[in-house]
């Protein structure tokens, strides 16, 4: 099994790149889907991001409403810190338990980590790490096209990421997509052919 951590800034295009890679025959293992489980009605994650950030962070429900937690986290370095620290810790743990079933059950294909923020665990399962990359001006444009955050709140979340150039240090392969998404498919494939399974 050949793993891949796929990641990128904030409408650089990594999910979109993911689905290439998917729809190519690459098994996908969805941080962003694992922390929205973890964060559940009910579940330890959610009783520890109320135990630290209160319980104005639920919604009437007592479901999290991530806008409110947003508002606090956003404006507060430290705090975003603790918030990453609480989810990654349960998403790495399931990201390790999904990679044994794999292993336990001889999968011999490619493995692809869609993750954002490219934690030290991250790195250390990645046998391979590719950036999705795109110019600051498309990456904002794409998520304000998303709908839902004005464009303060957008740089926001995308200035509380890693920098730019941190993410393309850190790259084995850096996967340019600032063109169309038949550019991105060509960039894929021909890395995928070069990257086969163990």
């Amino acid at each position: 099994m050949k793993i891949i951590g796929l990641t990128g800034g904030m409408g650089a295009g990594k999910s979109t790149a993911a689905a290439i890679l998917e729809k190519l025959g690459a098994y996908i293992i969805d941080a962003d889907e694992i922390a929205k489980r973890a964060v559940k009605k009910g579940g330890k994650t959610l009783n520890e991001l109320t135990a630290r950030f209160g319980t104005g962070i639920l919604d009437i429900q007592g479901e999290l409403d991530r806008k409110k937690l947003a508002d606090i986290v956003f404006n507060d370095t430290e705090k975003l810190a603790e918030l990453n620290k609480i989810v990654h810790r349960e998403v790495f743990r399931e990201i390790r338990n999904e990679i044994n079933e794999l292993e336990s059950g001889d999968f011999k294909g490619i493995l692809v980590l869609d993750v954002p923020i490219p934690t030290f665990e991250f790195r250390e399962l990645a046998h391979q790490i590719w950036v999705v990359d795109a110019e600051p001006q498309i990456r904002l444009k794409r998520v304000l096209s998303r709908g839902g955050l004005s464009e303060e709140e957008a740089l926001k979340r995308m200035n509380a990421q890693p920098e730019r150039e941190d993410y393309l240090e850190m790259a084995d392969r850096i996967i340019k997509n600032s063109g169309s998404i038949n550019e991105l498919e060509r960039q894929l494939s021909n890395l995928l052919e070069n990257s086969p399974g163990d």
